[in-house]
């Protein structure tokens, strides 16, 4: 793939990062509503909606980081039935490298579309039974998807009156084997004086300290703001309903944007669409209270002059604490943008453009992933001819532009293995520039030094060394890589 170059300061070093050029994945003019998984090896998984004789999920995979794809594999085994309206075309997750992929499904006929279930160990060659998940008797879409840390599958949807179509509730199922099974649908939105917009789609995630949490955006009174629901562990039912914008935007139709909530340790980020001034621009709220109260509102991009619009953020978080944030963007005839608001501030910084076409509103419905290495790794829908899926990434590894201050481009904290593991794991990574300082550094989830396990120059080339967790307990940790001005941290998991 060819590269394009663009600059960013880091240490008062000059910093070029690679952009790769849009990649076609699927070009037959009726594919549409990827998303993106990405697993602890840099493995990427896109699926996405295809219409070939009907409309069915389409998954694809890469083992070299998205340098190529496999061919194309249908997830659904009841061909021709998958519907997506709106942006609720299937989604994944990936853990332990198992790919779990679901989608609303019309195989009973359209009034009783059901969220299907499938998932595939042999990087999407062949895939599960698909089986309904959804709760019966109901018209059920939006499905998003969350595996947490323990293996646990976390679903929720929006079901609606099959005969009327009105809407009734946001509905949560889990799978605590992996998928093998799933419990019955409970309701997730039992409150009171809020409702969810019924087209605008949630988004769910799992918090470090077991907490699950719905971001939604709000319908009551035509007052589209954003809130969220939870369940902490050992409740029995959902609830702590918070307000976590107040625009107080007020519009008497859909605006069929829904939040992205992510989250890692205690921190919490939400982003929206809302007002500003006369057009819609993307904002997103921090919480560094596992999202029981959230700061203000940061504009993301605060050089859009009048008249631009911007849409349908994802957003999500790094290992170094990084927000990391993709949008549709009506500059350029509509275009994906991406920016990162470095950890402890509150202002975007390497503001790129992803795409490039002369078509109106051509661009849509981008969907991010964060690689090991901290690339970062996106998906859209391009409408110039028909629908088209493309994909593209920018490198993780920084490559200086600077000559007295070379960082070279080997540099990488690799996955260790076994991860999870216990009590001992093998750390592997590659230094950069010969007698340069390298440091390797445990930290547990609250921040804290465990263990300095190396601190000295070390040659150029592959090292691994192995760190023996006995004295720690059960939990998430940190390894820190530092060589010369250059970091990167990977999260490893000890399992006792």
């Amino acid at each position: 793939m060819k590269k394009s170059f663009y600059f960013l300061f880091i240490l008062g070093i000059a910093i070029s990062q690679n952009v790769s050029d849009p990649m076609l994945l699927s070009g037959d003019g009726s594919n549409s509503q990827p998303d993106i998984a990405i697993n602890n090896d840099g493995h990427v998984a896109v699926v996405w909606v295809q219409n070939d004789g009907g409309y069915n999920a389409r998954f694809a995979y890469s083992t070299d980081e998205g340098e190529t794809f496999s061919e194309s594999y249908i997830v659904n085994d009841f061909p021709g039935h998958v519907i997506h309206i709106g942006n609720s075309g299937p989604k994944m997750d990936i853990h332990n490298n198992i790919i779990h992929v679901i989608w609303a499904d019309q195989r009973d006929g359209y009034d009783d579309t059901n969220i299907y279930y499938s998932k595939s160990s042999d990087q999407g060659e062949s895939w599960s039974v698909s089986v309904p998940i959804g709760k019966d008797a109901k018209f059920n879409i939006y499905p998003e998807i969350k595996v947490s840390d323990d293996g646990r599958v976390h679903v929720i949807y929006y079901s609606y009156n099959k005969r009327t179509f009105n809407f009734e509730d946001i509905h949560y199922t889990e799978s605590t084997d992996g998928g093998e099974t799933f419990s019955n649908p409970v309701v997730a939105s039992e409150f009171s004086g809020q409702e969810p917009c019924d087209c605008c789609a949630a988004d769910i995630h799992v918090l470090d300290n077991g907490t699950k949490m719905v971001a939604f955006r709000n319908n009551n009174d035509n007052i589209r703001d954003m809130f969220s629901v939870s369940i902490h562990e050992g409740e029995e039912e959902w609830g702590n309903l918070t307000q976590i914008s107040n625009d107080h935007f007020e519009l008497n139709y859909c605006p069929a944007s829904g939040p992205s909530i992510d989250g890692r340790e205690s921190t919490v980020i939400v982003s929206y669409m809302a007002p500003y001034g006369n057009d819609n621009r993307v904002f997103v709220k921090k919480s560094v209270d596992y999202g029981v109260t959230f700061g203000d509102s940061i504009l993301i991009d605060v050089t859009a002059g009048i008249d631009v619009n911007q849409d349908h953020p994802i957003s999500r978080i790094s290992p170094d604490g990084d927000i990391h944030m993709t949008w549709e963007d009506t500059r350029g005839n509509g275009d994906i943008f991406y920016g990162r608001i470095p950890n402890g501030e509150s202002t975007v910084t390497d503001l790129t453009l992803l795409t490039e076409e002369s078509e109106p509103n051509s661009q849509k419905y981008p969907r991010i992933g964060i690689g090991p290495d901290a690339s970062i790794y996106f998906v859209w829908t391009d409408y110039t001819n028909g629908s088209d899926v493309y994909f593209s990434k920018i490198q993780g590894n920084f490559v200086s532009t600077d000559e007295t201050n070379p960082f070279l481009t080997n540099f990488k904290l690799l996955n260790n293995y076994p991860n999870p593991f216990n009590p001992t794991t093998t750390i592997r990574f590659n230094t950069g520039e010969t007698n340069l300082k390298t440091s390797l550094r445990i930290y547990d989830i609250s921040g804290r030094l465990i263990e300095s396990i190396l601190n000295e120059n070390v040659q150029s080339g592959s090292h691994e060394t192995q760190w023996n967790a006995s004295e720690q307990v059960s939990g998430v940790y940190f390894v820190e890589l530092m060589n010369g001005s250059s970091r990167q941290v990977q999260k490893i998991i000890l399992l006792k």
